[in-house]
């Protein structure tokens, strides 16, 4: 998984950025459990899947927000 591979730094996005893949996911997945799992919080940017709600996040996020709706929905 990218998360464990950024956290052994063998997944290296860009020089230069301010968290680890790894730890951008984390800063999301905090954000998604402060906000009580409310995904509308996490609004995108762009097609591409980019955010601005979540402080220190520049990944695409978009997919990653589509599976854990698609995880809240067969929950239900």
């Amino acid at each position: 998984m990218k998360k464990q591979a950024a956290a052994d730094g063998k997944y290296v996005m860009k020089e230069g950025e301010e968290h680890h893949w790894g730890e951008q996911i984390e800063l999301l997945e905090k954000f998604i459990a402060e906000n009580d799992f409310d995904l509308s919080k996490v609004t995108l940017t762009n097609d591409d899947g980019n955010t601005d709600a979540v402080s220190g996040v520049t990944i695409k996020v978009g997919r990653y927000i589509e599976a854990v709706q698609a995880v809240l929905d067969s929950a239900e």
